[in-house]
C-alpha cells in the first residue's frame, strides 16, 4: 500500500522510478526506499510537498537522490510555518538557490558529516537569503546576533554575565508558555538562535541563582521544597513554573532539588542539621547512588557532621570504572 502511494505521487509529478543500477536523468529517481521512509515517517502530504518542491522548481529535477530528498524533507519539517504562511514564496526561494552547486560541494564533506546534513544546512541558509519574508520577522536578542557564532562557548564567555543571565531568564519564561515544538519554532523564527545556544543561556540563568541557594540552611531548603510540592499539587497544569518564577524566585532545577530534599528528609531534623547544605543538594540529585545516601545517613546517626567534601569523597567509588589506558570513565 505504501509503495503504491509513493508511485502515485511520483506519477503525479512526472517522476520516473528507475532501477537501482541505472543512473538517474532529470525527472528520474532510484531512491524509492528513501521516498517510502519519508512517507512512513511524515505522511503523504509531507512527501507530496517534498517531491513538488524539487520537481516544480527551477533546475532541481535532476536531484531526486536520497541525500537531497532527505535534506528537503528536513527543511519542509523545519520550515512548516513559512510554508503555511506563503507557499509561493517557498517555491520562489527554491527557484533561486543553486541546489546542484550546493550538492556538488557538500560531497567533499562525505565521511566527516553526512551529505544530508551538510546540504540541509547550506540549503537553509540560502533559502533564508532569498525569501521575501526574511525582513518581515521581528528579531529579539540582537545582542546575541552580534556575537556571531552563538554555537561557540567562547562567545558565551564574551557576553556580560548579567546580560547572559537575563537572556536565559527570558528564554525560560518563554519556554514555560509554549510546547516544546512551539519553543523550537520561536527560537528559530523570533530569537534567531539554535536550541543548543538557548540551552547554554538557560543554564547560565539557573547557575546565576546557585550562590543564593547555597546560603540557605537545610531546614529552609526542605521548607521551600514542601511548599513547592504543595503548590504543584494544587495549581492548575502549566501554572507551577510561572508561580516559581514570580512568587518563589527559584529556578526550576533548584526547586526540583528542594522538593527531593523535602521528600527524603523533610521530617528528619538530624539530616537537615548535620549535613552541609551544599551537600544536601548533591545528595538530592537523581544521579547520586542510593548507597551514598545510606552511608551519609549512617554517619549522621552516629552524630557526625557531614560536609560536601565528605559526600564527594563517598561518591568516588561509584565512578571507578576507568579506561585502563586513558584513565577515563568507560
Amino acid at each position: 500500500m505504501s509503495e503504491a502511494i509513493v508511485r502515485a505521487i511520483c506519477e503525479e509529478f512526472d517522476v520516473k522510478i528507475i532501477k537501482a543500477n541505472e543512473f538517474p536523468k532529470p525527472g528520474e529517481t532510484r531512491a524509492i526506499a528513501t521516498l517510502l521512509a519519508i512517507l512512513e515517517k511524515y505522511g503523504e502530504g509531507h512527501l507530496r510537498l517534498v517531491v513538488s518542491t524539487l520537481m516544480e522548481t527551477k533546475g532541481n529535477q535532476g536531484l531526486m537522490t536520497a541525500p537531497i530528498l532527505w535534506a528537503t524533507s528536513d527543511l519542509v519539517e523545519a520550515c512548516s510555518e513559512w510554508i503555511e504562511k506563503d507557499l509561493s514564496d517557498w517555491y520562489q526561494a527554491w527557484d533561486k538557490i543553486p541546489l546542484g552547486w550546493i550538492t556538488w560541494h557538500c560531497q567533499s564533506l562525505y565521511g566527516i558529516v553526512t551529505v544530508r546534513q551538510a546540504a540541509a544546512g547550506a540549503m537553509y541558509m540560502m533559502l533564508r537569503i532569498y525569501t521575501k519574508n526574511s525582513a518581515d520577522r521581528e528579531v529579539d536578542f540582537s545582542f546575541l546576533r552580534k556575537t556571531g557564532d552563538v554555537e561557540d562557548n567562547r562567545v558565551l564567555r564574551q557576553v556580560p554575565a548579567e546580560t547572559a543571565i537575563e537572556a536565559g531568564k527570558t528564554l525560560l519564561a518563554v519556554k514555560d508558555t509554549l510546547t516544546p515544538r512551539e519553543f523550537r519554532a520561536w527560537l528559530r523564527e523570533t530569537a534567531g538562535m539554535t536550541r543548543h545556544a538557548a540551552d547554554r543561556y538557560m543554564r547560565k540563568a539557573a547557575e546565576g541563582e546557585a550562590p543564593v541557594c547555597t546560603k540557605r540552611t537545610g531546614r529552609e531548603m526542605a521548607d521551600i521544597g514542601m511548599e513547592c510540592l504543595r503548590m504543584r499539587a494544587t495549581l492548575p497544569q502549566g501554572e507551577f513554573k510561572p508561580w516559581l518564577r514570580e512568587q518563589c524566585s527559584v529556578a526550576v532545577t533548584t526547586a526540583n532539588s528542594y522538593m527531593q530534599i523535602a521528600r527524603l528528609w523533610g521530617d528528619d531534623e538530624r539530616m537537615l542539621e548535620m549535613v552541609q547544605a551544599t551537600g544536601l543538594l548533591i545528595l538530592a540529585q537523581n544521579k547520586t547512588p542510593a548507597s551514598v545516601r545510606e552511608k551519609v545517613e549512617a554517619l549522621v546517626a552516629k552524630g557526625s557532621f557531614v560536609t560536601r567534601e565528605k559526600i564527594e569523597e563517598l561518591m568516588k567509588p561509584a565512578n571507578t570504572n576507568q579506561h585502563p589506558q586513558l584513565g577515563l570513565a568507560a
